[in-house]
């Protein structure tokens, strides 16, 4: 019996990296992955960090980590990439599966 309580957020959790690059010195060490898509009826991927609660959090004490949502797309996110520096690529399509002209890399930077 799950302890964990809260709304689903999305479709499906894709596997990702704990960040090691140097682009987002404060995203270093969180676990970055992606989903599917928000919902089934159109492309809506998302990317996610989690990582180790920070004294004085709201979680603090609570072994969760919390949970930041780092981008919204209007594609698909089929899969993350990680370069020899460390940093993070995310692999898209607008299509439910990876085929045709519409896939798309992102790599994973500073906001502007």
């Amino acid at each position: 019996n799950s302890k964990v309580r809260g709304e689903p957020v999305g479709t499906a959790v894709l596997g990702g990296y704990v960040y090691r690059g140097r682009a987002i010195p404060g995203l270093r060490g969180y676990l970055v992955f992606g989903d599917f898509s928000a919902t089934w009826q159109k492309p809506s991927g998302q990317v996610f960090a989690a990582g180790p609660v920070k004294a004085g959090e709201p979680a603090a004490g609570s072994g969760l980590w919390p949970l930041h949502k780092l981008a919204m797309l209007k594609e698909r996110v089929h899969s993350l990439g990680e370069d020899a520096e460390g940093e993070l690529y995310v692999l898209t399509t607008a299509r439910g599966v990876p085929i045709g002209k519409t896939g798309k890399v992102y790599r994973i930077a500073p906001a502007r």
